[in-house]
């Protein structure tokens, strides 16, 4: 039915809030930011790729692949490095990716290089 339970409410805010403290993710849910979520990137094989979260300014896009109850793993990082290289391609500026591993509290930067 989609409902929750008080405790349920509570315990997920709490844990909503404590993520929030962190300055890095605060930062990317913040208004500086033209946000895409979830859109597709159609590639010029006609395949499509689409990564979670892409958020742009004026000076740089950064993309953000969440990953829930994972651990980390290589193919993760080859994910994220596909990404940053077909934006780049797309964009004159600087692209960088972040996987965040949400239930870990784990921030991963990735580099196409």
């Amino acid at each position: 039915e989609g409902k929750m339970s008080p405790d349920e409410k509570n315990k997920i805010t709490e844990k909503i809030q404590e993520i929030f403290k962190n300055d890095q993710i605060k930062s990317w849910f913040s208004n500086a930011w033209k946000v895409r979520t979830e859109a597709e990137i159609i590639l010029p094989d006609g395949t499509t790729v689409r990564p979670d979260r892409v958020i742009s300014n004026e000076e740089k896009t950064i993309v953000i692949d969440y990953k829930f109850g994972e651990q980390e793993e290589e193919k993760h990082q080859r994910q994220v490095k596909h990404y940053i290289e077909t934006i780049s391609k797309m964009e004159d500026k600087k692209v960088e990716g972040y996987l965040w591993y949400v239930d870990l509290g784990n921030i991963v930067a990735v580099s196409s290089f």
